[in-house]
C-alpha cells in the first residue's frame, strides 16, 4: 500500500519548472525566494536522487538559520527528513522530523503540526511500531478537528488505514479508506484519490475480492496516466498482473508485468526493475519459457546485487532453477554455490572469532612462562652475587672487602637495571597480548550478540524464503512475504537495540530505564508492565552493563509471553552495597525449577549476569516466576583477568 503522509504539493514537477527553479536560485535577490526554490527542488529530487535532494535541504537549513527564520528552519528539517526517509534511514528521518515538530509546536501553525505528526506516524509504521504509528496518526486526526482541512484529513485517514492493513484488520482498513475517498471526491483532490483507489484495490485482493480489486485498479490507472505519474502507473500494471496470475491467466498477466518493467526502466526506477523483472521471470518459468525467464531474471539480478542479502539469495535460487530446466549444469552449480556461500557467510563470524580467542590465550600463556623464567634466573644471579660477596669478605680482608663491596654494588645495580629492562619488555609484551585478548573478546561478544539475536531471525527468514519455492498459490506467497516483511522490521529493531547498546561506552540508569520502557511496544495490549527504581537516575553504568541488563529484561519478557500465561510483569532496580539488584517478577503459572530442564532463555540470562560479574538466582511457583541478578559496579581483579 502507498503511504500518503501530509505534504503541501503533488509529487510532480515538469522539467521546465525544475529549470526555472534552478534559474531562480542563481538570480534571486530575496532570501525567501531562495528558500522556496531549495524546498521545491528537494521535493522534486526526493524520489529520483535522495542524496541530491538532501543537499538542497541542507542549503535551505543554512540559509534559514542564517536569517533566523523559524518557519523555514522547520521546513528545512522536514525536507531533510523526507530525504532520509527515501534513503531508508528511518532513525535519521525520525530525528529530523522531531526537530521540525519542536519548532512547529512553538510556531503554533496547525497545518505544519499535522504534517510533522503524520510523518512521524509513518516512520513508526515503517519500523513496525504499529501502536505508536496509530497513536501519532490519531493525534493528527484530533488536531484536524480544530483545524478544518479536508485534504489533510483524507491523507490522515489513509495513513490510519495503512496501519490497520499491516495489522490485518481489513474491515477497518476498508472503512478508513472509503472515508478518505469520499473526502477526496468532495474536495476534488483527484491525484490523491488515485492513491487511495490503489490502496483499496490491494486490500480487496487480500480479502479475495478480485473483481472489486480490478475495478479500483482501473480507476487508479486512469488518474496516474492523466497526471503522468509513471512510477505509480507501473505499480498498478504489476497489481493487475498479480490479479490475473491469481486467476491462472499467465499470458495476460505477463503483458502487464512487462508494461510495469518497461516503464520502470524508462524512469530509471531500479527497485521497480528488480521487482517486476523477477515477477516476469517467475511467470515465464511457470509457462516453461526458460530462455526468456533467464533474460529478465538477469536484469533483476543486476539491481538486486545492490539490494538486500535475502533478495539476492532469492534471485540466485531462481536462476539456478531456470538453468536446471535449460540443462546448463555449470550455471546451476555456479548460482547454487553463490546461494550457499551467501547463506553460509551469515554464520561464519563466531567460528572465526573462537579461533582468534584460542590464539590469544596461547600467546598469553607463552609470555607468562617467559616472564616467570626470567624472574627465576634473576633471583639465581642475585644469590650468586651474594655468595661472592661473602667469599671476598673472608679472604680479602678489609681492603678487599671495600673493593669487593664496590664491585658487588656496581654489578648488582647493573644486573638489576638489566633485569628491570627485561621485565619491562616482557610486561610490555604481556600488556600487548592482553590488549589483543580484550579486542578478541569484544569481537566474540559482538558476534555472540548478532548470532543469538539477529542470526536466529535471519535463519528463520532464509528458511521461510526457501519454503516459498514450494508454495504455488500466489495469494499465500504474498501473505508469506507480508509476514516476512513485518518480521524483518522486528529483526531490524532488534539490531538497532544491539547497536545502541554496543555504541555506548556508558550511560546512566535513566538511559537504561528509557530503553527498557520501549520494550512495552512488543508486548500484548493485555500485558501490564510496571518499572520502578530507587537508584540515582544519574548513576553511571558501563556499556557492557547497559547491554546485558537490557538483554536480561528482554529475555524475561519473551519467556513470560511464551510460557507463563501472565498478565503482569514487574521490573525494579534497587541499590546494593557495591552495585545494584535487578528484580524481575511475573504473576504467571510458574514451573518447578528443580524438575524442569532450564531452556536457552534462562541460561542466556544467567550467562549475561555472570559476564558482568553478577550472581543470578531464579525461583518459581504457582504464584509466578522471580529472577534476581546482583551486579557490582566494578568487576573484581580476578574477573577482569
Amino acid at each position: 500500500m502507498l503511504c500518503l503522509s501530509v505534504c503541501s504539493s503533488l509529487p510532480l514537477l515538469a522539467q521546465s519548472e525544475v529549470a526555472e527553479l534552478t534559474k531562480m536560485l542563481q538570480n534571486a535577490k530575496h532570501d525567501t525566494i531562495k528558500l522556496f526554490a531549495y524546498s521545491e527542488l528537494n521535493w522534486y529530487y526526493s524520489d529520483k536522487n535522495p542524496q541530491k535532494a538532501e543537499g538542497f535541504a541542507r542549503e535551505e537549513l543554512k540559509l534559514a538559520q542564517k536569517i533566523n527564520n523559524r518557519r523555514w528552519e522547520s521546513q528545512a528539517f522536514n525536507d531533510i527528513g523526507i530525504s532520509k526517509y527515501r534513503l531508508g534511514q528511518l532513525d535519521s528521518a525520525r530525528h529530523y522530523y522531531d526537530l521540525s515538530l519542536k519548532l512547529r509546536t512553538k510556531i503554533k501553525d496547525p497545518s505544519l503540526l499535522v504534517s510533522s505528526i503524520s510523518k512521524i506516524g509513518v516512520i513508526h509504521q515503517e519500523m513496525g511500531n504499529y501502536n505508536q504509528a496509530l497513536e501519532y496518526q490519531f493525534k493528527a486526526l484530533a488536531l484536524l478537528d480544530t483545524y478544518q482541512n479536508p485534504k489533510y484529513l483524507a491523507m490522515t485517514l489513509n495513513n490510519i488505514a495503512i496501519v490497520y492493513e499491516k495489522l490485518k484488520n481489513y474491515p477497518k482498513t476498508i472503512n478508513y479508506l472509503i472515508k478518505a475517498i469520499q473526502i477526496h471526491q468532495q474536495n476534488g483532490d483527484e491525484y490523491f484519490l488515485g492513491k487511495c483507489y490503489a490502496n483499496l484495490a490491494s486490500v480487496y485482493k487480500k480479502t479475495g475480492e478480485l473483481a472489486k480489486s480490478d475495478d479500483y485498479l482501473r480507476k487508479a490507472l486512469a488518474i496516474f496516466i492523466k497526471f503522468g505519474d509513471k512510477s505509480s502507473e507501473a505499480g498498478v500494471y504489476n497489481s493487475i498482473g498479480m490479479n490475473l496470475r491469481a486467476r491462472k491467466k499467465d499470458d495476460e498477466a505477463l503483458r502487464y508485468y512487462i508494461k510495469a518493467f518497461q516503464l520502470s526502466k524508462e524512469i530509471q526506477d531500479n527497485s521497480g526493475v528488480r521487482l517486476y523483472g523477477h515477477n516476469i521471470s517467475c511467470a515465464l518459468t511457470d509457462m516453461k519459457k526458460y530462455a526468456q525467464a533467464e533474460k529478465y531474471e538477469l536484469a533483476s539480478l543486476q539491481q538486486t546485487e545492490k539490494s538486500s542479502v535475502a533478495q539476492l539469495m532469492l534471485c540466485y535460487r531462481q536462476l539456478a532453477t531456470i538453468y536446471g530446466y535449460l540443462n546448463q549444469g555449470k550455471n546451476v552449480e555456479l548460482y547454487m554455490n553463490k546461494y550457499t556461500a551467501l547463506k553460509d557467510s551469515v554464520f561464519n563470524v563466531e567460528f572465526a572469532n573462537q579461533i582468534g580467542e584460542m590464539e590469544v590465550k596461547f600467546q598469553t600463556e607463552k609470555t607468562k612462562r617467559a616472564l616467570a623464567e626470567q624472574k627465576e634466573k634473576a633471583a639465581l644471579n642475585e644469590l650468586k652475587s651474594e655468595a661472592r660477596k661473602k667469599w671476598l669478605l673472608v679472604i680479602g680482608g678489609i681492603a678487599v672487602f671495600l673493593l669487593g663491596t664496590t664491585v658487588w654494588i656496581y654489578r648488582s645495580q647493573k644486573l638489576k637495571r638489566l633485569n628491570q629492562q627485561r621485565e619491562f619488555e616482557l610486561n610490555k609484551q604481556l600488556d600487548k597480548v592482553n590488549l589483543e585478548k580484550s579486542f578478541a573478546e569484544e569481537k566474540i561478544r559482538i558476534a555472540r550478540e548478532l548470532h543469538d539475536n539477529i542470526g536466529s531471525h535471519l535463519t528463520f527468514m532464509i528458511s521461510s524464503l526457501d519454503n516459498m519455492a514450494y508454495i504455488q498459490e500466489m495469494d499465500k506467497k504474498l501473505e508469506k512475504l507480508t509476514d516476512l516483511s513485518n518480521f524483518g522490521r522486528l529483526t531490524m529493531k532488534d539490531l538497532r537495540d544491539t547497536i545502541w547498546a554496543m555504541n555506548h561506552e556508558g550511560g546512566t540508569v535513566e538511559h537504561l530505564i528509557g530503553r527498557i520502557s520501549e520494550l512495552r511496544s512488543v508486548l500484548p495490549n493485555s500485558m501490564e508492565v510496571q518499572i520502578d527504581t530507587t537508584m540515582d537516575l544519574n548513576q553511571e553504568l558501563n556499556g557492557l552493563q547497559l547491554l546485558n541488563v537490557f538483554r536480561i529484561v528482554q529475555e524475561f519478557m519473551q519467556n513470560t509471553i511464551k510460557y507463563a500465561n501472565a498478565s503482569q510483569i514487574e521490573i525494579s532496580l534497587t541499590p546494593d552495597d557495591s552495585g545494584f539488584i535487578v528484580h524481575l517478577t511475573d504473576n504467571g503459572s510458574g514451573f518447578d525449577v528443580h524438575q524442569t530442564d532450564l531452556g536457552n532463555g534462562i541460561r542466556n540470562m544467567q550467562r549475561r549476569c555472570e559476564d558482568v560479574g553478577g550472581t543470578f538466582a531464579i525461583s518459581s511457583d504457582q504464584n509466578g516466576t522471580r529472577v534476581e541478578c546482583r551486579i557490582p559496579f566494578q568487576l573484581s581483579t580476578s574477573e577482569m583477568a
